[in-house]
């Protein structure tokens, strides 16, 4: 996985951040 460096199948960081942001947010939510 960290090989890959197709750009077009990658998530950018801009991306991941909000999906981890999300993931917290709902982690949170439900404890």
């Amino acid at each position: 996985m960290a090989e890959v460096s197709n750009s077009s199948t990658m998530l950018s960081q801009e991306e991941i951040d909000k999906l981890i942001k999300k993931l917290e947010e709902e982690k949170e939510n439900n404890a």
